[in-house]
């Protein structure tokens, strides 16, 4: 699951990124500095709109995903001990690792709520910097 923090960490450079580059095209549009002021806080908001839309569609298909999918053992001290067994290294364990479905989805999720949370504060500096923050 550590691999889900660097994950979110890129895709939120992404949106930042692709945001970034919306805003400073919209605001090289205009010559008033309040307008260009309102061009940040118009895509701020549509930004925020539209991270609210993607991480509730996402966590609810996840949800819907995870709530009707079981473990093949009961999660208990002895059926880990009679599923315990040594692997030939690491690539194979990554191998079965990545081929673990319930596995994937939850990393996507990790990665998404990471990638939420670093955007978030690209969204809200525009805001709190006129204000001293």
């Amino acid at each position: 699951m550590l691999v889900s923090n660097p994950l979110g960490i890129l895709v939120s450079f992404v949106i930042q990124a692709i945001y970034g580059v919306r805003i400073a095209e919209q605001q090289a549009k205009v010559s008033d500095q309040t307008a260009k002021n309102q061009v940040v806080i118009d895509n701020t908001y549509s930004l925020l709109f539209y991270e609210s839309v993607m991480t509730t569609l996402m966590c609810a298909y996840f949800w819907v995903v995870f709530r009707t999918s079981r473990p093949e053992t009961p999660p208990s001290l002895a059926a880990t001990r009679r599923q315990a067994s040594i692997t030939q290294g690491m690539c194979n364990d990554m191998k079965i690792l990545f081929g673990n479905r319930n596995y994937l989805l939850v990393l996507v999720c990790f990665s998404l709520v990471y990638s939420v949370y670093g955007a978030f504060g690209f969204v809200i500096n525009p805001l709190l910097e006129p204000v001293g923050y």
